[in-house]
C-alpha cells in the first residue's frame, strides 16, 4: 500500500505548491529520492508529478497538498491511491521475474536504484520503480482493475504453476518458463 498523488500544471506553479507542502522538487526526471519518512516526488514529464508516500501518511499529505495547491491557478493535484494496485517484487530473482514481462532493460547499469519508468508489463500499463538505496527490489504500480491479472503473471513468472482463469494463460510459452 502507498499514498499516491498526481499533480499536473506549469512547472513553476508545481514547484511553488510542492515547497508550500514541505516537499522538494525532484532533482531529475524519472528519479525517486525519498526523504527520511519515505515520501518523495517523481517528475514523470514536464507538467506531471507523482508524489509517493507510505499509506499511513495519506491523510496528512492530502491536507498539506490541498492547502498548498489551493491558491495555484496553473497547477492541481489529485489523490490517486485507489487507482493503483501496488506490488513489491524483491529478492535474488526479482530482475529475472520482471524481465519476462517488461521490455525495458531493468539491469542496475541502465535502470539504477531510484529510477522510475512507465512501461508495458505483460501488456498492462505499469509504473516501475527500482527501490532506492540498495536497488535490489522493485515496486510496481498498475491499474487496480488489472491487479489480479498482474498477480497471476508474477506468480507464473516466479515459477508457480499456471492458473486457469479468464484472461490468463493456460501455460506459459517456453520463453517465459522459469
Amino acid at each position: 500500500m502507498a499514498a499516491l498523488f498526481e499533480a499536473r500544471g506549469q512547472a513553476a506553479a508545481l514547484a511553488h505548491a510542492l515547497a508550500a507542502a514541505g516537499l522538494s522538487w525532484p532533482q531529475a526526471h524519472h528519479r525517486f529520492e525519498p526523504d527520511e519518512t519515505g515520501t518523495g516526488t517523481v517528475l514523470l514529464g514536464p507538467a506531471r508529478l507523482l508524489v509517493i508516500a507510505p499509506a499511513a501518511q495519506e491523510s496528512a499529505l492530502a491536507e498539506a497538498l490541498g492547502r498548498a495547491f489551493d491558491g495555484e491557478a496553473m497547477a492541481d493535484f489529485e489523490l490517486v491511491s485507489d487507482m493503483y494496485a501496488v506490488f513489491s517484487v524483491s529478492g535474488a530473482g526479482a530482475l529475472d521475474v520482471l524481465r519476462q514481462g517488461a521490455p525495458l532493460d531493468l539491469s542496475g547499469q541502465v535502470f539504477a536504484p531510484g529510477s522510475v519508468a512507465g512501461t508495458e508489463l505483460w501488456s498492462v500499463t505499469a509504473i516501475i520503480l527500482r527501490h532506492p538505496g540498495s536497488g535490489t527490489g522493485f515496486t510496481l504500480f498498475v491499474d487496480t482493475s488489472l491487479a489480479g491479472y498482474v498477480a497471476d503473471w508474477l506468480a507464473v513468472a516466479s515459477g508457480a504453476p499456471p492458473v486457469l482463469k479468464p484472461g490468463t494463460m493456460a501455460s506459459p510459452p517456453p520463453a517465459l518458463t522459469p
